[in-house]
C-alpha cells in the first residue's frame, strides 16, 4: 500500500505539522477500498476471490436491497431505524480483470441508479454525507464506485426520472415532481461530499502500471477529478427542470459535459451557462469580501491599544509615495 500524501498530513521529524482534515469514518472507508484494491489488482485475484473477501449478506440486508430496488420508502425507513448497515455490499455480475467495483453495489448505488431520490437522500443523511464539519472536509459517501463512476450512476438515475411521462392525475404528477426534486437534491449532496478516488500509481511504480492508489477528494473543489465525464445531458436537464442553479454549476465545474446524443436543448444550455457565470461571480465577490474583512480586522487590532509613538509615525508618513503627488 502506498503512502497517502493527501490524507495523512505533513510529517516532519515524526511529528505532524498540518492536522488531518478528514474524519475517522472517511479514513476507514478509504482504507477499506485500498485493501480491496490490494486484494483484487495487486495479487491478480479473480471474481471468486472477491466473493470470499466480502462478507455474506444477512437476511435483513437482502431485504434492505430489495426494498431499495422496488422503491419502498416505508420499509427502507423502518430498516434504517432498526440499525441496518449502509455499508453492506451486493455482488452483481462478473467484473472484468482489475475492476472489482464493476460488480459491487452498495445501497446508495442502487438508489441512485434506479432514480429513487428520496431513498438516496435518506441514505446520505444516515451517514452525514454533505454535512459541513467545522475545520474539516465533509463526510465521505458510502458507495462502491469512485466519483466518476458514481456520477455516471447518477446520470442513469436522472435518465430514469426524466424519461417518465407526467401522469394524467394530480397525485401522479405530484409524486413524479417530488421524485425529480429529491433526485436533484441527492445528486447535489453527492457533489457536496467527499469521495474515495482511485488513480493509477504509475508515478510510484513503473514496473506495475496497473497498480492503483486510493485517496480522499472533496468534490466541492473545481477540477479535482482532472477528467471530463461526457453524456451528462440528463443531469443538466434535471437541474434546469427543478431550477437548481447550484446543481447545474457544480456539475459543470466538477467536469460533467454533454456531447453527442445527450446534447440538451438550447434553453437548458443557456440555463447551465448562466448558472456557471453566477456561481463564479459569487465566488469572486466572496473572495474579495473575505480579504476586506481580514484587512479591516487587522486595522482594528492595530489601533485597539493606542500607541502615541506609532500614531505620530503614521501621521508623519507621506500620504502619496508614487506618481505626480509622491513626496
Amino acid at each position: 500500500m502506498f503512502y497517502d500524501f493527501y490524507n495523512e498530513g505533513d510529517w516532519v521529524d515524526g511529528e505532524r505539522r498540518r492536522p488531518n482534515t478528514w474524519s475517522v469514518t472517511s479514513q476507514i472507508q478509504c482504507g477499506w477500498r485500498m485493501r480491496l484494491i490490494d486484494a483484487m489488482r495487486m495479487n491478480d485475484r479473480t471474481f471468486e476471490d472477491l466473493v470470499e473477501y466480502l462478507p455474506e449478506l444477512t437476511a435483513t440486508e437482502r431485504m434492505f436491497f430489495t426494498a431499495i430496488y422496488r422503491g419502498d420508502e416505508g420499509l427502507v425507513r423502518t430498516l434504517l431505524a432498526r440499525g441496518v448497515s449502509v455499508d453492506c455490499v451486493q455482488l452483481d455480475g462478473n467484473p472484468c480483470r482489475g475492476r472489482p467495483e464493476a460488480a459491487m453495489r452498495m445501497p446508495l448505488d442502487h438508489a441512485l441508479e434506479h432514480g429513487h431520490g428520496t431513498i438516496a437522500r435518506r441514505l446520505l443523511d444516515a451517514v452525514g454525507s454533505g454535512r459541513d464539519l467545522p475545520g474539516m472536509h465533509p463526510e465521505c459517501v458510502r458507495a462502491a464506485h469512485g466519483p466518476p463512476g458514481l456520477l455516471r450512476v447518477c446520470r442513469r438515475g436522472a435518465q430514469v426520472v426524466m424519461r417518465e411521462l407526467i401522469g394524467p392525475s394530480a397525485i401522479m404528477r405530484s409524486h413524479q415532481h417530488r421524485q425529480r426534486r429529491a433526485m436533484a437534491e441527492a445528486v447535489y449532496t453527492v457533489l457536496q461530499s467527499s469521495h474515495v478516488h482511485e488513480v493509477p500509481a504509475r508515478c510510484f511504480d513503473y514496473e506495475r502500471p496497473d497498480l492503483t492508489q486510493a485517496y480522499l477528494v472533496d468534490l466541492r473543489v473545481p477540477g479535482v477529478l482532472k477528467e471530463c465525464i461526457y453524456g451528462a445531458g440528463a443531469l443538466f436537464e434535471l437541474a434546469a427542470w427543478v431550477r437548481h442553479d447550484d446543481l447545474a454549476a457544480r456539475l459543470y465545474l466538477v467536469g460533467m459535459r454533454y456531447r453527442g446524443s445527450s446534447q440538451p436543448q438550447q434553453p437548458v444550455r443557456r440555463f447551465v451557462a448562466r448558472a456557471v457565470v453566477r456561481t463564479l461571480l459569487r465566488r469572486y465577490v466572496k473572495t474579495y469580501l473575505v480579504g476586506f474583512y481580514w484587512m479591516e480586522l487587522g486595522t482594528q487590532r492595530r489601533y485597539a491599544a493606542p500607541d502615541a509613538a506609532g500614531f505620530e509615525a503614521d501621521m508623519a508618513a507621506p500620504l502619496f509615495t508614487e506618481g505626480a503627488l509622491g513626496a
